[in-house]
């Protein structure tokens, strides 16, 4: 048995080749990750699934549940640990190609201040084998190879919930968003700013409650012309925006997020300071309609948040929620599609 700290190089691990190794390594952060191969049978749809054995896959951990398993990986283990776990059998490789694990890593012990790169966790790993490399005074060469469709999970055999849990993950990330514009009708008004004055605006939907979409309203703003993919790279992309995931990003790096990524649910900007770190704030107004505002009665050092800047990639968003302190927003769409579900006061969505 081997326990001396050294960089791991993993074996070539088959189906046929026994999960039992008697080969183990003591593992800490000054480790250098690397990525286990393993060869895997072709994963397609949920018919083509080869049928595994949760106990055989899992060991004694197939007592737990699926929320529980990762609860502990993201608890307990380090990310060489994780590396190596991924080796024990296809089911475990499973659950340590969860992305929601490697966005959470990177959330909670890098604050997101990495350079993504197809994967979280090939970002991860890239970014602590750097440092490695650099405490160690040696060249750091980042490992390459394209991301791997995997996010379908095994059949584990008496364990339906949990396959249709992942194909339902697998599904909502492949599928297109215009899929959702063809079946879901719209069914709250659309007005002119032209014809729709401030009064009749109260009249027939502040007062009422009644949701409104107003066009015609951001013709003028200069936001409209100089909010482009490839201006706002030019003018911010240095600057650090805050994420939906609680870190912050360069734009320059969220940018090359947005386009390599293929989540589920992906992360999207959401800041609050911008008006601070951009010129953003001189580059659109508040039409008539939406000038009054009680909160400026408190001040501005006193007020709560009020004004962000949101990007995001197709599927990006938030869950339902209601805005905080009882307040209401409006809301500007410059670029791109944003969909909403509204809810009347006395319906309770379901799950909430």
């Amino acid at each position: 048995m081997s326990t001396q700290q050294q960089s791991i190089v993993y074996p070539q691990l088959s189906a046929t080749e026994p999960q039992n190794s008697n080969k183990k390594r003591k593992l800490n952060d000054m480790e250098e990750c690397a990525i286990p191969q393993i060869k895997l049978f072709p994963v397609t749809l949920p018919s083509t699934f080869i049928a595994y054995n949760r106990v055989e896959g899992l060991g004694y951990f197939h007592i737990f549940s699926l929320k529980e398993i990762r609860e502990f990986m993201d608890d307990y283990l380090s990310l060489p640990s994780i590396c190596v776990l991924a080796c024990c059998s296809r089911t475990w490789r499973y659950f340590c190609e969860d992305e929601r694990l490697w966005k959470r890593f990177t959330r909670r012990k890098y604050k997101g201040n990495i350079t993504f790169q197809n994967t979280w966790k090939m970002s991860l790993i890239n970014w602590h084998n750097r440092e490695v490399k650099r405490k160690k005074g040696e060249t750091f060469v980042p490992i390459q190879r394209p991301p791997r469709d995997i996010s379908l999970a095994p059949h584990f055999t008496g364990m339906d919930t949990e396959l249709f849990k992942a194909y339902k993950h697998w599904y909502r990330t492949v599928i297109n968003p215009e899929y959702y514009r063809r079946t879901c009708p719209e069914h709250v008004d659309r007005r002119s700013i032209k014809e729709l004055t401030v009064q009749k605006f109260i009249d027939e939907y502040e007062r009422p409650g009644k949701p409104v979409i107003i066009t015609d309203a951001m013709n003028d703003w200069p936001a409209m012309k100089k909010w482009t993919y490839e201006q706002l790279l030019l003018d911010y992309g240095d600057v650090k925006f805050r994420t939906g995931g609680g870190f912050k990003m360069t734009l320059k790096n969220y940018f090359h997020y947005l386009r390599s990524q293929k989540e589920q649910v992906p992360l999207y900007l959401f800041d609050q300071n911008y008006a601070e770190t951009t010129r953003m704030l001189k580059e659109y107004k508040v039409i008539d309609h939406f000038a009054e505002d009680l909160f400026k009665v408190v001040g501005e050092d006193e007020r709560p948040p009020y004004r962000w800047i949101l990007i995001g990639p197709a599927r990006s968003g938030a869950p339902f929620h209601t805005d905080p302190r009882g307040t209401s927003a409006w809301n500007a769409v410059v670029k791109g599609t944003k969909r909403w579900a509204m809810y009347p006061p006395h319906v309770q969505p379901k799950g909430y």
